[in-house]
């Protein structure tokens, strides 16, 4: 029979998630939110407490957790903040590519980074024109010599300014649509590049999201993600894969939603009673 109860391991996570949302998450959030502070401090805690890079492998040093397992804390953390659960939770966007094309070589390092100390690292695929349209992207890819030039525009990225490495998708020729999109893995500290913080933001305000601006970005052949032509494949794959977390946590932020209502309305008096009655 098919069953949906939760495991014993995945009410604990959930668990564990809730509890940090309450305890390091929520004292925090309308500050940060009102100042646009990005949460260190933060991500430092729920990287000491395993709440972060749920998908790199347990061969690397990492929990291994599948999309379920994800979904539930992800949903458990967006209960205190979306921002600062951005902040928390983007480097599991970065990490998909890698991990649905990138070669042993490609994991151990950038992936096997996440592990040892707090890192940051970024899925650069949305430009100013080309968001949900990933085919229509402008930013372009040449092969020369040993290795490729990049040039172009990142816009919307999650951890934009503050990665220590970005995968990047780019484009060898615009009239090709997806079958000219390859994907990149590389240090944010190649030169060529610069990136600043977006500020202003209607929501998410303690998330990073920034522009990451590529000027004849020279990277080496191993910076190529799986095979050339094929990046388009693997962004959808990534979507397929990460999707169902951005529905975790709209439930997290309804869930919040709602119980801030019910304590309001058993506080709230009216006509001699409390308005929930």
């Amino acid at each position: 029979m098919l069953g949906f109860d939760l495991t014993d391991e995945q009410r604990e996570l959930k668990e564990l998630a809730h509890k940090f949302a309450e305890q390091e998450i929520i004292p925090r959030a309308r500050e940060y939110d009102e100042k646009e502070i990005f949460p260190v401090d933060v991500c430092e805690k729920a990287f000491a407490a395993g709440l972060m890079n749920f998908g790199v492998p347990k061969e690397l040093g990492g929990p291994g957790l599948g999309v379920l397992d994800t979904s539930l804390i992800v949903e458990e953390l967006n209960y205190g903040c979306a921002g600062i659960s951005n902040a928390i939770g983007a480097n599991d966007l970065a990490t998909l590519p890698i991990l649905i094309a990138g070669n042993d070589e490609q994991k151990r390092t950038y992936l096997g980074q996440l592990v040892k100390k707090l890192t940051f690292c970024a899925f650069a695929i949305t430009e100013p024109g080309a968001g949900s349209d990933v085919a229509a992207m402008s930013t372009t890819y040449r092969r020369e010599g040993d290795g490729y030039i990049i040039n172009g525009t990142k816009h919307f990225i999650s951890n934009g300014s503050r990665a220590d490495w970005y995968v990047t998708f780019a484009t060898s020729d615009k009239r090709l649509k997806h079958k000219g999109i390859s994907c990149f893995v590389f240090p944010s500290s190649v030169p060529g590049i610069t990136r600043n913080r977006m500020h202003g933001k209607l929501g998410q305000r303690a998330a990073d999201t920034g522009e990451i601006f590529y000027e004849d970005v020279r990277v080496p052949a191993s910076a190529l993600v799986g095979r050339e032509g094929e990046g388009f494949k693997y962004a959808m794959a990534t979507f397929d894969h990460s999707r169902p977390e951005i529905g975790a946590i709209a439930i997290g932020i309804a869930q919040r939603a709602l119980d801030e209502c019910l304590k309001y309305s058993k506080q709230r008096n009216a006509f001699g009673q409390p308005i929930a009655n």
